[in-house]
């Protein structure tokens, strides 16, 4: 809603002047998830993993006593996150950023088919004769004849964002496969709506389209009041919305759809069904038929699913997930300060109909223990479940974390948080094998687990008999030291969260986003004035003049109100600062508060006369080296197509292309 004689455009001044920077030779980062990263070929005698930094896909001969020696490293393509071994001799590697996917000889170490496969494909399976490609970006799986990949594939759509994951049934007859942005059934009701009832659309225009208004029939409810505890700043100047409505803001209302009730409901229960005319898919899982290749749905297994897995003997589809916690209002104790999102299994017998049950993994967190002493707390939880593989009879499965440094143990006969990682969830039955584990492959011969960690590259070898990390073997990474120490403070919840139970990734997924709206916005706090030294932000009006903010007679604004209501979550890759969709935050430096005041870290501060959840030398390592283009030695970048025809070049890059390498080359 904006009442302003000056229509003012906000100009980001570090985005205009960064082209004068004379660019250098830099690494490009896409920060590219991990899906199944890591494979033993089915007679047990090579381990693969996908080397994602490097293009490289690693192959590792496994030794008599479970220890890997190096074999060989193969050139890919861009960014691969999966690998998969149809046969002993024979591995299919997907690039995610390449659109690819390369059929590699394991004997002779070479690629014999490139197959280009469609815009950002994640993972692949076989069965009943068949490739199952999940492309994510074009919402399909795309299946092919495995004997003869010449012929089109049969594209099966479904009705999901980002396919991420597949696995297979025991009797090989159906493929499951999750999405990675599901959503959780909650929407944004408009501000304009709530207090006028007007969408300002051109009635006209909406008829003709055949459309209705976004009008509410009858009348809206009144926006609900503020949660018990929370008083708006009495110190902060009066929203002056129009009618005047005391002092709520004119900002919209997240509101979620309630099952038991058939209805839109805010946090109070009050219904918004007649301002809403919709409703949201929730689709999680896919069963698709392997042989008629028809779809049928499990809905609500949660917001965010990382993996899916089979379990052994039961058949149960298991999914971890995170269930984000978007409904509840504000960046404060009473909201969401320290409790983002639930980290959870959910899991899907279809024996039983498809019923499904879901785990909670931190039962032992007491919300309100102090992060400056719960350090044993921290170091107990999981954040962001990811891949789970299971011995041969089910009895036990191995998680992955990539923000807790661990692997879990997971009891196959236990569905409750208070079991499922042992009997004791404050002591759990983990490992810890490195940084960002995100890869798992069993090995029960020889009783050793492999682990894939992303922020620390390298693979770690744990005896599953004592559940101890015997040794970790580094890979060749060719990204700076900068990068994986900025890639650290964005998954690792034990540094940077209350409970070590979410990290920034946990909202912004893999450096991007959630595809949610999120009201952090704070009753209690100050107005971020636009008049602060070097935030960055200027105002122009529509014809290019510099325009006052604070001009006409309905506006005196003087800056930002902290109670900003609902705004989607931003992707960080390639961000330039100021920070927000308001720039609200000129620089990393004042985003330091929000690992505070949203992720419920410990106050180290002040820093800059602000709370500080990081140090001064971790909040300059953050931008630097994962995600925002501050500096030119390490730049994160969205995805971009490659050219087909050559090299992919990023245009903001003149560093040469990554090569391929053999062991010797080290």
């Amino acid at each position: 809603m904006i009442h302003r004689s000056c229509w003012c455009t906000a100009v980001i001044v570090a985005a205009l002047t960064l082209s004068s920077v004379p660019l250098q030779a830099a690494y490009m980062n896409y920060e590219s998830s991990h899906v199944s990263p890591i494979a033993l070929t089915p007679a047990g005698d090579r381990l693969l993993a996908v080397n994602t930094q490097d293009g490289i896909r690693e192959v590792f001969g496994v030794q008599p006593d479970g220890s890997l020696a190096p074999d060989s490293a193969i050139r890919v393509g861009l960014e691969p996150v999966t690998v998969r071994a149809l046969d002993d001799d024979t591995a299919w590697v997907v690039n995610n950023l390449s659109d690819t996917i390369r059929v590699v000889d394991l004997d002779r170490g070479v690629t014999v088919e490139t197959l280009a496969v469609g815009n950002e494909p994640t993972d692949v399976v076989f069965a009943q004769g068949k490739t199952f490609v999940a492309v994510s970006e074009e919402d399909v799986v795309k299946v092919y004849t495995l004997t003869d990949l010449s012929q089109a594939p049969t594209v099966v759509p479904l009705f999901g964002r980002e396919i991420r994951a597949m696995a297979i049934s025991n009797d090989g007859s159906k493929v499951y496969a999750v999405v990675l942005k599901s959503g959780n059934r909650t929407t944004v009701v408009n501000g304009n709506i709530i207090l006028t009832n007007n969408d300002n659309l051109d009635a006209a225009r909406v008829n003709a389209l055949g459309l209705r208004d976004l009008a509410c029939s009858p009348p809206p409810p009144a926006y609900p009041p503020l949660p018990p505890g929370i008083t708006r700043n009495p110190a902060l100047p009066d929203p002056l919305p129009d009618p005047p409505t005391g002092n709520q803001p004119a900002v919209g209302l997240i509101v979620r759809w309630d099952d038991a009730d058939s209805r839109w409901e805010d946090e109070t229960g009050t219904s918004w069904n007649d301002c809403l005319p919709y409703r949201l898919a929730d689709n999680d899982l896919f069963v698709i038929d392997a042989t008629t290749l028809a779809v049928t749905t499990v809905d609500t297994l949660g917001t965010s699913l990382f993996g899916v897995s089979v379990q052994p003997g039961s058949g149960k589809i298991w999914a971890p997930n995170t269930e984000a916690r978007n409904s509840v209002r504000f960046e404060h104790a009473r909201g969401v300060r320290g409790h983002v999102v639930d980290n959870r299994l959910s899991v899907v017998d279809p024996s039983s109909g498809n019923a499904v049950t879901v785990i909670d993994l931190n039962t032992h967190v007491d919300r309100a223990s102090d992060p400056s002493t719960n350090l044993a707390e921290r170091l107990a939880a999981i954040s962001q479940p990811g891949m789970l593989v299971w011995n041969g009879d089910g009895t036990i499965g191995y998680l992955s974390a990539i923000g807790s440094r661990k692997v879990f143990r997971v009891d196959g006969a236990c569905l409750s948080g208070s079991c499922v990682f042992g009997p004791n969830r404050a002591t759990p039955n983990a490992v810890e094998v490195g940084e960002g584990p995100t890869g798992v492959a069993l090995h029960e011969g020889h009783q050793r687990l492999y682990v894939l960690n992303r922020i620390s590259h390298s693979v770690a070898i744990v005896d599953t008999s004592s559940f101890v990390k015997l040794d970790e073997v580094r890979l060749h990474d060719p990204s700076p030291a900068s990068a994986r120490d900025g890639r650290r403070l964005l998954y690792d919840a034990i540094d940077t969260s209350g409970h070590g139970d979410a990290a920034c990734a946990s909202c912004h997924l893999f450096g991007d986003l959630d595809g949610l709206a999120w009201d952090l916005g704070d009753p209690t706090g100050v107005m971020a004035l636009y008049s602060t030294t070097f935030d960055n932000v200027r105002f122009i009006d529509l014809n290019g003049n510099p325009c006052d903010p604070g001009e006409g007679s309905r506006t005196q604004r003087t800056g930002f109100d902290p109670q900003k209501g609902p705004m989607t979550t931003q992707t960080l890759r390639g961000m330039l600062e100021p920070l927000h969709w308001r720039g609200d935050r000129a620089t990393m430096n004042d985003f330091n508060q929000a690992f505070v005041s949203l992720m419920g870290t410990e106050d180290i501060g002040p820093i800059n006369g602000k709370p500080a959840g990081l140090t001064e030398e971790q909040t300059e390592r953050f931008p630097i080296s994962t995600v925002f283009c501050r500096s030119t030695s390490s730049r994160s970048a969205l995805p971009i197509r490659p050219a087909r025809s050559g090299t992919l070049r990023p245009s903001c890059s003149t560093s040469p292309p990554r090569r391929a390498r053999r062991w010797g080359d080290r």
